[in-house]
């Protein structure tokens, strides 16, 4: 069955439940064109765009993996330290929004201490991945320290 064959019920027609397979920038143009529209109310209009932030996130992610699965992440690193900071920029510039708008329960539940630890994990992985390293004097003098035969 295909999703374009409904399937028939009391009340009117239904889908099979398979995922649909939208594009993303789709689905963000239609948060967007909904979640501005004056008679929303903002902490509602903040939640749209949170919930589309974690599925931004989660894109992130496994983009992420699929590189470091096939061998390529070295060769993709100026555009995850791009892609990550716009997604930190974009959290910070939410959980501002919030703080001064307020953000409504949606089904999923989550809460602004879900953006700022999802917000966190973030700067973390830029700070590991793309922050400053240690040189490679400091790198010996500190495995000195925990090499018990020099010790």
């Amino acid at each position: 069955m295909t999703l374009t064959e409904p399937i028939e019920t009391g009340r009117r027609f239904n889908y099979p439940s398979e995922p649909l397979k939208i594009p993303a920038d789709q689905i963000q143009s239609v948060i967007q064109l909904v979640a501005q529209q004056p008679s929303i109310p903002v902490p509602l209009a903040n939640a749209m765009f949170a919930s589309m932030w974690f599925l931004n996130v989660d894109a992130f992610r496994k983009l992420e993996e699929k590189f470091m699965q096939s061998g390529k992440y070295g060769e993709s690193l100026s555009d995850h330290r791009a892609m990550l900071a716009n997604l930190i920029a974009d959290g910070e510039a939410l959980v501002a929004v919030i703080n001064k708008n307020g953000l409504a329960m949606t089904a999923i539940k989550f809460t602004i201490e879900d953006i700022r630890a999802t917000l966190n994990s973030l700067h973390e992985a830029f700070q590991c991945e793309h922050g400053e390293k240690n040189s490679p004097e400091m790198v010996q003098m500190i495995e000195g320290l925990f090499d018990g035969a020099t010790a």
